[in-house]
Protein backbone atom coordinates (compact mmCIF):
# COMPACT_ATOMS: atom_id res chain seq x y z
CA UNK A 1 0.00 0.00 0.00
CA UNK A 2 2.85 2.38 0.88
CA UNK A 3 4.57 1.57 -2.42
CA UNK A 4 1.40 2.40 -4.32
CA UNK A 5 1.05 5.71 -2.50
CA UNK A 6 4.65 6.60 -3.29
CA UNK A 7 4.19 5.84 -6.98
CA UNK A 8 0.97 7.82 -7.00
CA UNK A 9 2.81 10.79 -5.52
CA UNK A 10 5.54 10.54 -8.13
CA UNK A 11 2.93 10.40 -10.88
CA UNK A 12 1.16 13.49 -9.56
CA UNK A 13 4.52 15.27 -9.43
CA UNK A 14 5.20 14.27 -13.04
CA UNK A 15 1.86 15.61 -14.18
CA UNK A 16 2.49 18.87 -12.37
CA UNK A 17 5.72 19.45 -14.29
CA UNK A 18 5.43 21.78 -17.30
CA UNK A 19 5.68 19.92 -20.61
CA UNK A 20 6.89 21.95 -23.55
CA UNK A 21 8.05 21.34 -27.09
CA UNK A 22 10.27 23.45 -29.33
CA UNK A 23 8.01 24.75 -32.09
CA UNK A 24 9.15 26.73 -35.12
CA UNK A 25 6.63 29.55 -35.38
CA UNK A 26 8.32 31.65 -38.05
CA UNK A 27 10.66 30.99 -40.97
CA UNK A 28 11.69 33.12 -43.93
CA UNK A 29 14.10 32.37 -46.77
CA UNK A 30 13.26 35.72 -48.41
CA UNK A 31 12.70 34.15 -51.80
CA UNK A 32 9.41 36.05 -52.06
CA UNK A 33 8.26 39.47 -50.95
CA UNK A 34 9.42 40.65 -47.54
CA UNK A 35 6.54 40.83 -45.06
CA UNK A 36 5.60 43.89 -43.05
CA UNK A 37 7.05 42.22 -39.97
CA UNK A 38 10.45 43.46 -41.19
CA UNK A 39 11.54 47.11 -41.27
CA UNK A 40 14.81 49.03 -41.34
CA UNK A 41 16.09 52.35 -40.06
CA UNK A 42 19.20 53.65 -41.86
CA UNK A 43 21.66 55.38 -39.54
CA UNK A 44 20.81 59.07 -39.17
CA UNK A 45 17.23 58.63 -40.40
CA UNK A 46 14.01 58.82 -38.34
CA UNK A 47 11.60 56.92 -40.59
CA UNK A 48 11.45 53.13 -40.60
CA UNK A 49 11.10 51.74 -44.13
CA UNK A 50 10.81 48.38 -45.87
CA UNK A 51 14.18 46.66 -46.28
CA UNK A 52 15.44 45.54 -49.71
CA UNK A 53 16.24 42.09 -51.00
CA UNK A 54 19.15 41.09 -53.21
CA UNK A 55 20.30 38.03 -55.13
CA UNK A 56 23.75 36.57 -54.57
CA UNK A 57 25.80 36.67 -57.79
CA UNK A 58 27.15 33.11 -57.58
CA UNK A 59 24.29 31.08 -56.07
CA UNK A 60 21.30 33.19 -57.17
CA UNK A 61 19.98 33.05 -53.62
CA UNK A 62 17.59 35.85 -52.64
CA UNK A 63 18.19 37.28 -49.17
CA UNK A 64 17.31 40.25 -46.98
CA UNK A 65 19.86 42.93 -47.87
CA UNK A 66 22.21 44.39 -48.87
CA UNK A 67 22.17 46.48 -45.71
CA UNK A 68 24.55 49.11 -44.36
CA UNK A 69 24.81 51.18 -41.18
CA UNK A 70 21.61 51.32 -39.14
CA UNK A 71 19.08 48.86 -37.80
CA UNK A 72 16.88 46.06 -39.06
CA UNK A 73 13.90 45.06 -36.91
CA UNK A 74 11.56 42.06 -36.76
CA UNK A 75 8.22 42.29 -34.96
CA UNK A 76 6.02 39.21 -34.47
CA UNK A 77 2.61 39.45 -32.79
CA UNK A 78 -0.03 37.06 -31.40
CA UNK A 79 2.54 34.52 -30.26
CA UNK A 80 1.26 31.45 -28.38
CA UNK A 81 2.09 30.91 -24.71
CA UNK A 82 5.82 30.34 -24.22
CA UNK A 83 8.70 31.23 -21.89
CA UNK A 84 11.74 31.00 -24.17
CA UNK A 85 12.77 31.99 -27.70
CA UNK A 86 15.64 30.97 -29.98
CA UNK A 87 16.55 32.83 -33.17
CA UNK A 88 18.79 31.42 -35.90
CA UNK A 89 19.86 32.74 -39.29
CA UNK A 90 22.52 32.83 -41.96
CA UNK A 91 24.40 36.11 -41.68
CA UNK A 92 26.05 37.31 -44.90
CA UNK A 93 29.17 39.45 -44.38
CA UNK A 94 29.88 41.06 -47.74
CA UNK A 95 33.10 42.57 -49.10
CA UNK A 96 35.82 44.37 -47.13
CA UNK A 97 34.83 44.15 -43.45
CA UNK A 98 37.87 45.08 -41.35
CA UNK A 99 37.10 43.45 -38.00
CA UNK A 100 38.90 44.97 -35.01
CA UNK A 101 41.14 47.20 -37.16
CA UNK A 102 41.24 50.61 -35.48
CA UNK A 103 44.21 52.45 -37.00
CA UNK A 104 41.97 54.67 -39.16
CA UNK A 105 38.33 55.17 -40.18
CA UNK A 106 38.15 51.83 -42.02
CA UNK A 107 37.42 50.01 -38.77
CA UNK A 108 36.35 48.56 -36.45
CA UNK A 109 33.33 47.21 -38.34
CA UNK A 110 30.55 46.37 -35.89
CA UNK A 111 27.47 44.15 -36.04
CA UNK A 112 25.04 43.37 -33.22
CA UNK A 113 21.60 42.26 -32.13
CA UNK A 114 19.23 43.36 -29.37
CA UNK A 115 16.55 41.09 -27.92
CA UNK A 116 13.20 42.38 -26.63
CA UNK A 117 14.09 45.98 -27.45
CA UNK A 118 15.35 48.35 -30.15
CA UNK A 119 18.39 50.51 -29.32
CA UNK A 120 17.71 54.23 -29.23
CA UNK A 121 21.35 54.82 -30.20
CA UNK A 122 22.76 52.00 -32.37
CA UNK A 123 26.26 53.43 -31.96
CA UNK A 124 26.15 52.74 -28.20
CA UNK A 125 27.56 49.22 -27.63
CA UNK A 126 25.79 48.91 -24.27
CA UNK A 127 22.37 48.96 -25.96
CA UNK A 128 23.05 45.71 -27.83
CA UNK A 129 22.83 42.24 -26.31
CA UNK A 130 25.65 41.17 -28.61
CA UNK A 131 28.09 43.60 -30.22
CA UNK A 132 30.90 42.11 -32.28
CA UNK A 133 33.10 42.59 -35.36
CA UNK A 134 33.82 40.57 -38.51
CA UNK A 135 36.86 40.54 -40.78
CA UNK A 136 36.68 39.32 -44.39
CA UNK A 137 40.42 39.28 -45.04
CA UNK A 138 42.87 36.37 -45.08
CA UNK A 139 43.03 34.64 -41.68
CA UNK A 140 46.84 34.64 -41.68
CA UNK A 141 47.45 38.26 -42.64
CA UNK A 142 44.23 40.25 -42.22
CA UNK A 143 42.94 42.17 -39.20
CA UNK A 144 41.45 40.05 -36.44
CA UNK A 145 37.76 39.99 -35.51
CA UNK A 146 35.85 39.80 -32.22
CA UNK A 147 33.44 37.05 -33.34
CA UNK A 148 32.69 34.47 -31.94
CA UNK A 149 33.12 36.62 -28.84
CA UNK A 150 32.01 40.21 -28.33
CA UNK A 151 33.95 43.43 -28.88
CA UNK A 152 36.46 44.36 -27.50
CA UNK A 153 37.08 41.03 -25.73
CA UNK A 154 37.26 38.85 -28.85
CA UNK A 155 40.50 38.65 -30.80
CA UNK A 156 40.39 35.90 -33.43
CA UNK A 157 41.78 35.44 -36.95
CA UNK A 158 39.62 36.76 -39.77
CA UNK A 159 36.70 34.53 -40.79
CA UNK A 160 36.79 32.49 -37.56
CA UNK A 161 33.53 30.52 -37.29
CA UNK A 162 32.41 31.12 -40.88
CA UNK A 163 30.51 28.20 -42.41
CA UNK A 164 31.25 29.40 -45.96
CA UNK A 165 33.95 31.60 -47.44
CA UNK A 166 33.83 33.34 -50.84
CA UNK A 167 30.82 31.30 -52.02
CA UNK A 168 28.29 34.09 -52.62
CA UNK A 169 30.04 35.69 -55.59
CA UNK A 170 30.79 39.16 -54.20
CA UNK A 171 34.09 40.84 -55.07
CA UNK A 172 36.10 43.82 -53.89
CA UNK A 173 38.73 45.79 -55.79
CA UNK A 174 41.52 47.65 -53.95
CA UNK A 175 42.86 48.91 -57.26
CA UNK A 176 44.66 45.78 -58.39
CA UNK A 177 41.66 43.94 -59.78
CA UNK A 178 38.60 42.36 -58.14
CA UNK A 179 38.90 39.38 -55.81
CA UNK A 180 36.30 37.25 -53.99
CA UNK A 181 35.34 38.57 -50.57
CA UNK A 182 32.33 37.34 -48.61
CA UNK A 183 31.52 34.99 -45.74
CA UNK A 184 28.47 33.23 -44.29
CA UNK A 185 27.94 32.65 -40.56
CA UNK A 186 25.31 30.25 -39.20
CA UNK A 187 24.31 32.46 -36.30
CA UNK A 188 22.07 31.77 -33.31
CA UNK A 189 21.12 34.02 -30.42
CA UNK A 190 20.89 31.03 -28.11
CA UNK A 191 17.78 30.58 -25.98
CA UNK A 192 16.59 33.64 -24.08
CA UNK A 193 13.69 34.29 -21.72
CA UNK A 194 10.57 35.76 -23.31
CA UNK A 195 6.86 35.30 -22.58
CA UNK A 196 5.05 38.28 -24.15
CA UNK A 197 2.68 37.82 -27.07
CA UNK A 198 4.78 40.27 -29.13
CA UNK A 199 8.43 39.75 -29.96
CA UNK A 200 10.59 42.63 -31.21
CA UNK A 201 14.26 42.12 -32.02
CA UNK A 202 16.79 44.33 -33.76
CA UNK A 203 19.94 43.72 -35.77
CA UNK A 204 22.35 46.39 -36.89
CA UNK A 205 25.73 47.53 -38.14
CA UNK A 206 27.89 50.53 -37.26
CA UNK A 207 31.00 52.13 -38.77
CA UNK A 208 30.75 50.48 -42.17
CA UNK A 209 31.95 52.26 -45.28
CA UNK A 210 29.72 52.67 -48.35
CA UNK A 211 27.36 49.81 -49.16
CA UNK A 212 29.44 48.95 -52.25
CA UNK A 213 32.44 48.51 -49.94
CA UNK A 214 30.94 46.81 -46.85
CA UNK A 215 27.44 45.42 -46.47
CA UNK A 216 25.51 42.58 -44.84
CA UNK A 217 22.34 40.54 -45.13
CA UNK A 218 20.24 37.81 -43.53
CA UNK A 219 18.86 34.57 -44.95
CA UNK A 220 17.09 31.40 -43.73
CA UNK A 221 15.73 33.07 -40.62
CA UNK A 222 13.94 30.97 -37.97
CA UNK A 223 12.15 31.64 -34.68
CA UNK A 224 11.57 28.76 -32.23
CA UNK A 225 9.39 28.92 -29.11
CA UNK A 226 9.04 26.46 -26.24
CA UNK A 227 5.27 25.96 -26.53
CA UNK A 228 3.34 23.94 -23.89
CA UNK A 229 2.25 20.54 -25.20
CA UNK A 230 -1.32 19.23 -24.77
CA UNK A 231 -1.37 17.20 -21.56
CA UNK A 232 -4.51 15.15 -22.12
CA UNK A 233 -2.59 12.11 -23.27
CA UNK A 234 -0.60 12.18 -20.04
CA UNK A 235 -3.76 11.99 -17.94
CA UNK A 236 -5.02 9.05 -20.00
CA UNK A 237 -1.75 7.20 -19.49
CA UNK A 238 -1.75 8.14 -15.80
CA UNK A 239 -5.27 6.75 -15.35
CA UNK A 240 -4.29 3.48 -16.98
CA UNK A 241 -1.21 3.16 -14.78
CA UNK A 242 -3.18 3.87 -11.60
CA UNK A 243 -5.83 1.33 -12.53
CA UNK A 244 -3.16 -1.30 -13.05
CA UNK A 245 -1.59 -0.51 -9.68
CA UNK A 246 -4.94 -0.75 -7.85
CA UNK A 247 -5.50 -4.24 -9.20
CA UNK A 248 -2.23 -5.36 -7.64
CA UNK A 249 -2.98 -4.01 -4.15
Amino acid sequence: MAECAMKLGLLVLLLAMPVTADVTIYTNDFEGAVGTEWSMLPLGQTQWVAPPTSVTPATQDQFLGELSNGMLALTLTNLPAHSQVTLSMDLFIIRSWDGNYASDARGPDFWGYALNDIPSDPEDPTQWDSFTTFSNWHPDTGPHQAYPNTYPTGDYPARTGASENNTLGYTFDEGQGPFAQDAVYELTTGTFAHSASTLTVAFGAVNLQSITDESWGIDDFEVVLDVPEPSGILFIVAGALLAAKRKRI
